[in-house]
């Protein structure tokens, strides 16, 4: 998210687009990331179901136009 801000416009059309982009990125890269899978597996926790929550929370957060 430090990131994503430093990258913003004002414009909160754009800022969104960059915020989204950004936590897009992050979420497929973990979602790529299969020995975490295997290892949330391994202990009964949905890794999939946990990464997603996460997501729309961040995004709930930093969205500004719904």
């Amino acid at each position: 998210m430090k990131e994503a801000k430093e990258q913003s416009t004002g414009q909160a059309i754009f800022d969104d687009l960059i915020i989204k982009a950004y936590v897009g990125n992050l979420y497929q890269s973990l979602k790529e990331q299969h020995s975490f899978a295997l290892m949330y597996e391994m202990l009964g926790v949905n890794y999939d179901e946990i990464l997603e929550e996460e997501c729309n929370k961040v995004l709930n957060k930093y969205i500004t136009i719904r």
